[in-house]
């Protein structure tokens, strides 16, 4: 984690990943008010609200959905790009200090068949990047289903106490 900076971009994924979580459950809400609106027969909202009523609500609720979706698509893009970037930093950090402890080995640690040049530019590639999976960048998925569930707690207490 010392490998991630600037620290203020992981608080600006995290809270990207919160919002893009806790909108999952907020989908079910607004597709469980359309389905509402859908199921009833038309005669009863007729009698009862008016004959455009029906009409007013699903387009209420189509925006309502259109927001939520548009919020996930901005979240996303900030949590991908905080993320991306900050992968990008320890990558390029393990590398350099990488290449310098390997600059600074004795003249006779390249003469071993272990060491030549293909095995330890391919060991920079891949082990560098597989550091860089384990680091800040698996924080989302935990921070998007920790705020799912929240959020699906809330909302379930909220309607059915």
């Amino acid at each position: 984690m010392k490998f991630n900076n600037p620290l203020i971009l992981i608080v600006v994924a995290c809270i990207g990943a919160a919002v893009f979580g806790s909108s999952q459950p907020l989908f079910g809400v607004v597709f469980s008010k359309v389905m509402n609106l859908l199921t009833v027969p038309l005669i009863v909202y007729e009698m009862t609200e008016g004959p455009d009523y029906v009409k007013k609500e699903i387009d209420f609720w189509v925006i309502i959905t259109l927001g939520v979706a548009f919020g996930c698509l901005i979240a996303m893009a900030i949590r991908g790009a905080a993320f991306g970037f900050l992968g990008n930093n320890v990558t390029i950090k393990i590398r350099t200090i990488l290449y310098n402890k390997i600059l600074e080995k004795d003249i006779g640690f390249f003469d071993l068949r272990e060491n030549n040049a293909s095995i330890l530019t391919s060991a920079m590639a891949q082990d560098t990047s597989q550091i860089n999976g384990a680091s800040a960048e698996s924080l989302g998925p935990y921070t998007d289903a920790f705020f799912a569930l929240v959020g699906g707690l809330v909302i379930g207490f909220y309607y059915c106490w």
